[in-house]
């Protein structure tokens, strides 16, 4: 099935990804796509604006802090993360991102559209929660 025409926006910071997406009800962010494209394609979500948020590195980082806290941004793929060093300080996080569906869902999900996509077959919103992770959304 087709999708419906829809506006695309790609925002040059988290700034004004915030302002696109406070300013209009029926605009989304697009993360990796992996669930959205397949909602809209089923005509279950029609958004009137898709926010693209993969040209936003500030949300890409994958960071170890000396105190051992991690922290991922919400943009980083589970290649990005099964790969980075820096998650070894979680090895589970790393398998279960290296486990993720195939290749192609790996190089484009990312753990910010896993854990708030809300499907209930996702894998890392259980594994947040069991390693203890605080999330912070804006």
């Amino acid at each position: 099935m087709l999708l419906r025409e829809v506006e695309y926006a790609k925002p040059a910071s988290v700034a004004e990804a915030l302002s696109i997406l406070a300013g209009n009800d029926g605009a989304r962010a697009l993360a990796g796509g992996q669930t959205l494209i397949n909602v809209m394609k089923a005509r279950a979500a029609s958004p009137d604006v898709l926010v693209d948020l993969n040209g936003l590195d500030e949300l890409k980082a994958i960071e170890l802090a000396p105190d051992g806290t991690l922290t991922i941004g919400a943009m980083a793929t589970y290649t990005e993360i099964g790969a980075a060093a820096e998650a070894r300080a979680r090895p589970i996080l790393g398998e279960v991102c290296s486990q993720i569906a195939d290749v192609q869902v790996r190089n484009r999900g990312t753990i910010g559209g896993n854990v708030c996509s809300n499907d209930p077959t996702n894998h890392l919103p259980p594994l947040m929660s069991a390693v203890g992770a605080t999330m912070t959304i804006a």
